[in-house]
């Protein structure tokens, strides 16, 4: 039977101080939050490896005064998956001077495909068919900033649309074996946004 699994933790942590009993109640029963008051690094790295099942052991190199934690796990075979013996090394470009060696996936299999202003987007389905990875690859070796920016709301939605609606056609599809991380320091957005107290020592 095909499934799914999804994992979805999210956290206040606090190296000091303390929050209203009203409000973790609120992060309790609004986002099913956790509150952990007093977290060491090794509280917040624990807890977020124990959400993952191990696939993120380290979400923090060093504690700041208030941490929202968002955890997400995810697993799911391929509708069609990838042929092991089909790997092999190939070049990857990472800027138009510069490529680099990396094991790359090979598929040849029908997928619904679509063609938008500076890029392609491909909707690789999942054993689940109502699940699918939709991987967007910019016309031009340093065209990402500029799909990046492109692919806001409206964009997406639009994109996404077609991609469902579109008839299935045969694709030769190479795909580089990937990990990624992304940090980003959230006291900047969240001030400019009107949430200024949490930050006003």
């Amino acid at each position: 039977v095909p499934s799914a699994k999804l994992l979805v933790a999210n956290a206040l942590m606090l190296a000091g101080g303390e929050v209203a009993k009203d409000y973790a109640k609120l992060l309790k029963r609004r986002y099913a939050a956790e509150l952990f008051q007093g977290a060491s690094l090794e509280t917040v790295n624990g807890w977020v490896s124990q959400r993952t099942e191990g696939k993120i052991e380290k979400i923090l190199e060093k504690l700041s005064d208030v941490i929202l934690v968002n955890a997400v796990y995810f697993k799911s075979r391929w509708a069609v998956a990838f042929d092991k013996k089909l790997t092999k090394n190939e070049f990857f470009s990472l800027t138009r001077s510069r490529q680099e060696l990396v094991p790359t996936m090979l598929q040849r299999t029908n997928h619904a495909v679509v063609s938008r202003e500076g890029y392609r987007a491909i909707r690789l389905p999942y054993a689940v068919r109502s699940l699918a990875m939709v991987i967007a690859l910019p016309n031009e070796v340093d065209g990402l900033a500029d799909v990046a920016r492109r692919l806001d709301r409206d964009e997406l939605a639009q994109m996404l649309g077609v991609l469902q609606k579109q008839p299935m056609r045969p694709v030769s599809l190479m795909l580089p074996r990937f990990k990624t991380e992304y940090a980003a320091d959230l006291k900047e957005v969240f001030t400019k946004a009107g949430m200024t107290l949490p930050f006003d020592a």
